[in-house]
This record gives structure tokens, C-alpha cells and sequence, in this order.
């Protein structure tokens, strides 16, 4: 994160976050915490993500994904959004089919709820590693 913007970059060093990227209208930008609101430019031509991230979190916790990405909420768990590359929806279907399995072992095994009120799922090309976990996104 101190890549991207001024921050204390310390794991002991927590906030909240209000976060705002404006990209292209034909991207997505996808970040750590809620998605308040999309809003466009009066030319249509750039868009405006606001994301809240309540919970207190280090700064490298935080994460961005901009793309053309295609958005497939999770069917058994609505609070889960997982994202690819255009022309990979079927295997992204496939791919996260079982997710919300997942959740509930973890939930009923540590006896705990998940902390994050969603979380989210993004597939890349090329990712640097080959899977990075941040505050409520992974990327893959």
C-alpha cells in the first residue's frame, strides 16, 4: 500500500478506510470493504468506486483490482463477489462453486463468524503471486 499511497505502513498501526479510485468507464475497480456507490462523470466517460472498510485494518492490508472484469455474486452466499478476466465466466463459475462451503467448515470449525460483512474473489492474469489474501479480497 505504501506503493500506492502515504500511509503508516506498520501492522500494529490500524484504521478505518474510506477509499475512492475513478477509473475508465469500461472498468471495474475492486477494493477492500463495501461498495457504498459507483458514480459516473457528467460525460459518462470515468466512473468513481467509493468503498468503506470499518473495521480497523493495516495498511497492508488494503488492496486494489482495476480490469474489465465480469462480477458474478456468489448464488449461495450473497455476500461474496467473485470477478475475472472477460470470457472466463464459466470456468470462474465452476472455479468458485464451492466457496461457500468453505466458509461455513471455517465458521463451524473455529466456532467464529468471518469478520468482514462481504468478501471477494479476483482472478488475474499474471498475478505477481499466486494468491495474495488482503482484508476481505484475495487475489488469485
Amino acid at each position: 500500500s505504501r506503493f500506492w499511497f502515504p500511509c503508516v505502513d506498520s501492522y500494529s498501526e490500524l484504521c478505518t478506510w474510506k477509499l475512492e479510485y475513478t477509473v475508465d468507464a469500461a472498468m471495474v475497480a475492486v477494493s477492500n470493504g463495501d461498495l457504498v456507490e459507483t458514480v459516473y462523470t457528467h460525460d459518462m466517460r470515468k466512473k468513481t468506486f467509493h468503498y468503506m472498510l470499518t473495521i480497523p485494518t493495516a495498511a497492508s492490508n488494503i488492496s486494489l483490482a482495476i480490469g474489465p472484469f465480469e462480477i458474478l455474486v456468489d448464488p449461495y452466499m450473497h455476500e461474496v463477489t467473485h470477478f475475472c478476466l472477460p470470457q472466463l465466466l464459466p470456468l470462474l463459475k465452476h472455479t468458485t462453486s464451492y466457496l461457500h462451503e468453505v466458509f461455513e467448515f471455517y465458521e463451524e470449525i473455529l466456532t467464529c463468524r468471518y469478520p468482514y460483512s462481504c468478501f471477494k474473489t479476483v482472478f488475474i492474469d499474471e498475478a505477481y503471486v499466486e494468491v495474495a489474501a488482503y482484508a476481505s479480497m484475495s487475489i488469485f
